[in-house]
């Protein structure tokens, strides 16, 4: 175990919420472009959804 009086102070300008998020770069994880390239993926999947039920409410 680390000795908690061997971490300075200044870890906490690396530690802020803000830069936990954007560290999580992974499949799934929470970094902006993650979020921003899951959002456009759901925006498709509506678009193509949409088109499905309006094509077979015109079938009927």
């Amino acid at each position: 175990m680390t000795d908690p009086a061997l971490i300075s102070e200044d870890i906490f300008k690396f530690l802020t919420i803000e830069q936990m998020i954007q560290w999580r770069k992974s499949h799934g994880g929470t970094a902006a472009e993650n979020v921003a390239a899951a959002v456009e993926a759901a925006e498709k999947q509506l678009e193509i959804y949409s088109l499905r039920v309006r094509i077979s409410f015109f079938e009927i």
